[in-house]
């Protein structure tokens, strides 16, 4: 009998680190640090690679975009790009204010 008990509760204590292993593996996505994501190229040392920008302020001109970087120096992106605007991206149904 003490054999079944001891056996039950090793089972429920493992049963309740299992379900709290789960349970804090399963929060939702901390938002990121920007809004902003541009994907497009760079040019070095004569060729072009990929690169992709993260922020939260954009300035767009003809064929460019550009922004700042927390140390001051300004980043300016040649066309063609692409700019994500990640604002609405945890937006749904439910969270649509009613007009």
């Amino acid at each position: 009998m003490k054999h079944i008990l001891v056996t039950l509760l090793i089972s429920l204590l493992l049963s309740s680190l299992l379900l709290s292993l789960l349970l804090t593996n399963c929060q939702s996505k901390k938002e990121p640090d920007w809004r902003y994501e541009i994907k497009g190229q760079v040019l070095h040392k004569g060729q072009w690679h990929d690169a992709i920008w993260y922020t939260d302020t954009i300035e767009l001109g003809d064929n460019y975009a550009t922004y700042q970087n927390s140390d001051g120096s300004q980043v300016i992106i040649p066309a063609p790009f692409i700019l994500i605007d990640h604002k609405f991206d945890k937006v749904t149904k439910d969270t649509i204010p009613a007009f």
